[in-house]
């Protein structure tokens, strides 16, 4: 063995941490971000919260073509319109566009 071997430092090994720990210190850095506090859910990311949203406006608009097939145009087309006017009262839904932006910053500036 060289003595270039023996001075060349030995690597550690990276110790993984385990997933809850990871997701506690998610939801403090949430906590520290948002109004509402210490969200339920913190592995969903703003892109999930998005994406949650955008299936509830297709699957209103699929119930809405399938009624107007099945049973009459103006029938779908009542229903669809009924449901994006609640989506768009209910205050769950812009509460959740809210959290959306915050996990958006925490994962952008890391708080």
């Amino acid at each position: 063995m060289s003595s270039a071997d023996e001075a060349r430092p030995v690597p550690k090994p990276e110790i993984e941490e385990p997933e809850e720990v990871k997701l506690e210190r998610e939801a403090q850095k949430i906590e520290e971000v948002s109004p509402e506090g210490r969200p339920a859910v913190p592995e969903i990311k703003a892109g999930g919260i998005g994406l949650m949203l955008i299936a509830i406006v297709v699957l209103l608009v699929v119930v809405g073509i399938i009624v107007a097939i099945a049973y009459r145009p103006a029938a779908g087309i009542a229903i669809a319109a009924f449901g994006l006017v609640i989506l768009l009262f209910n205050p769950v839904v812009w509460a959740s566009i809210f959290r959306a932006s915050e996990r958006e910053e925490v994962d952008q500036h890391g708080h």
